[in-house]
């Protein structure tokens, strides 16, 4: 100890000094103005009564061992544990204070047990939380900020996908497809320019955690000038479907095609090539779906734009295929077909949506077909109703129905040119199956917080009932793609509090110019793929189109 110190105790005190080895071994309860010295923080201490107070002999500012950063993302359902610790040359233990320094944690709390503070949030806020250490004499700060909001859609990659990048005009991106397991996709590039203009091409992809391989890219086999291959497509399990409406099969223009490919081990391949109707301009192969082994292809041309759609069955895993039901729209020149979506229902039996975008002149409208066995065989025994849909504010032009995707009991249907609360910015609607009466009906609109003119919101929709948010909450989640210019893609989660969605992204994709981000989308759980047609490979080919992968997190 050293020598002032003892001075100062043998000359003004009259109280006995005692050693002690730390600085839990001091009495409990010690007469005022006791004294005592600890070997372990070389210190000296009074008693008040009630405490023990450290006196000054060596007097060394702690430091900080562990403390959040400045800045902290908390995501609404998680909880924040944090144990701050810090550093003390004189190893005195140290007393840990909190104080709310800007902003308000709303009804988000803040728990803290000295060194120990949890927040657990359930509302979106910003606040900083100032934090102090005193060993008694010395008190050191800290100051974060945190913020507490919903998961987000965030940008991992962009991709090519290998695609020979010497052909303008490619597209790639046109359209793009996860399977209901979230480890498959297929993207088309129905521009592709060899053997021939326009023949087009596929990509099929695997997701490794939040990246994407690609599996290699497949033509059909007997590809042609114009056949435009890969503007549709559509994946389940093992098989994958794909269409080429402008194949002309026989003697006929224009009729279309579809072709399936299957999986084995990684490696996709065509089994089967199916025919579209013996006439011009059927376009067969606009639109195709895919459910277990269950195809549907739109023919939105046939009968002067009619439409059609037609089903085929296999019961040998993809290798021969049996027509099933069918079913034609009912006036000429209202595109049924055009789009098509498909899904098992919560339960039993399964739903077919059909979209006619050129009905009632071009106000667009949607059917869907309930099927209580999920059986789409012209043998089979099951009752399938039909409802048609539109939407609530819609007039001639909006184009209801230009894309769709239906979930278990949901349907998202995409409105692209509609004027609500815009001039063409677009607008998308949430549709719900009541299992009880066995009726579709209108559960709201999906529209972003800020919508623009022209964008063109709903050109291109898909919704995941699997995305799972914090707190292991899962909620359905749509993303709806607003391509026109450089475009735009919106992120909606489903809010239980208010029932409806609600916006929470918007991503722009990182690309300039008018690359059409937000062509297509698709979305299975916390993964996505968008396509962006219109951009350049960057070294003067124009349109060659782009994947970019997405997650949420």
């Amino acid at each position: 100890m050293p020598d002032t110190i003892y001075k100062v105790i043998k000359n003004k005190s009259n109280k006995k000094l005692s050693i002690y080895n730390g600085i839990d071994d001091l009495p409990d309860g010690a007469d005022t103005a006791t004294l005592a010295y600890v070997n372990s923080t070389n210190r000296l201490y009074v008693a008040t009564g009630t405490a023990w107070l450290p006196v000054i002999s060596e007097n060394v500012t702690p430091t900080w061992a562990s403390v959040p950063a400045n800045d902290v993302t908390i995501l609404i359902g998680d909880t924040y544990n944090f144990t701050l610790e810090y550093d003390d040359p004189e190893n005195i233990e140290s007393t840990f204070t909190y104080q709310l320094s800007s902003g308000s944690l709303g009804t988000n709390t803040l728990t803290t047990n000295n060194e120990n503070f949890s927040i657990v949030t359930n509302q979106a806020a910003t606040f900083d939380i100032t934090f102090r250490a005193s060993d008694t004499v010395n008190e050191i700060t800290s100051a974060t900020t945190f913020t507490v909001r919903r998961e987000r859609w965030n940008i991992e990659s962009t991709s090519t996908t290998n695609l020979n990048q010497t052909y303008a005009n490619t597209y790639l991106g046109n359209a793009v497809a996860i399977d209901s397991t979230g480890n498959y996709a297929v993207a088309g590039a129905y521009n592709y320019g060899s053997p021939s203009s326009s023949s087009g091409k596929v990509t099929f992809l695997k997701r490794n955690g939040s990246s994407w391989t690609n599996l290699g890219e497949s033509q059909s086999s007997d590809i042609s000038l114009g056949d435009q291959f890969g503007y549709s497509l559509a994946i389940d399990g093992d098989l994958a479907i794909v269409g080429a409406w402008a194949d002309d099969t026989g003697s006929s223009i224009n009729n279309g095609s579809a072709y399936i490919f299957k999986k084995t081990n990684d490696v996709w391949s065509e089994t089967a090539k199916l025919n579209g109707p013996a006439s011009n301009n059927a376009f067969f192969g606009k639109s195709v779906a895919i459910l277990g082994n269950v195809v549907f292809v739109g023919a939105p041309g046939f009968n002067s734009n009619t439409g059609k759609v037609l089903t085929y069955i296999t019961s040998d895993g993809g290798t021969t295929w049996t027509a099933g039901l069918d079913y034609i729209g009912s006036v000429s020149g209202e595109l049924f077909g055009e789009t098509i979506s498909v899904s098992l229902k919560t339960g039993s039996g399964s739903t077919l949506a059909v979209g006619s975008p050129g009905d009632s002149l071009s106000r667009g409208a949607v059917t869907v077909y309930d099927n209580d066995t999920d059986d789409w065989s012209t043998s089979g025994s099951a009752t399938v109703n039909n409802t048609k849909l539109t939407g609530s504010y819609d007039a001639s032009g909006d184009k209801f129905g230009q894309a769709l995707q239906v979930v278990d009991d949901s349907l998202i249907v995409g409105v692209p040119f509609s004027d609500f609360n815009t001039l063409e910015g677009g607008l998308a609607y949430n549709f719900v199956y009541n299992t009880v009466n066995s009726t579709w009906s209108e559960d709201g609109i999906i529209q972003p917080d800020s919508p623009n003119n022209y964008d063109h919101f709903g050109s291109s929709v898909s919704i995941s009932n699997t995305s799972q948010y914090p707190a292991n909450t899962t909620l359905d989640t749509v993303l709806v793609g607003a391509p026109n210019a450089n475009g735009a893609v919106y992120g909606f989660y489903w809010s239980t509090q208010n029932n409806r969605y609600e916006h929470l992204t918007k991503m722009i994709g990182g690309v300039t110019g008018n690359s059409a981000f937000g062509t297509s989308v698709a979305v299975v759980g916390n993964y996505g793929l968008i396509g962006a047609i219109n951009k350049d490979n960057g070294a003067g080919v124009s349109n060659v189109g782009e994947i970019i992968h997405v997650s949420l997190g």
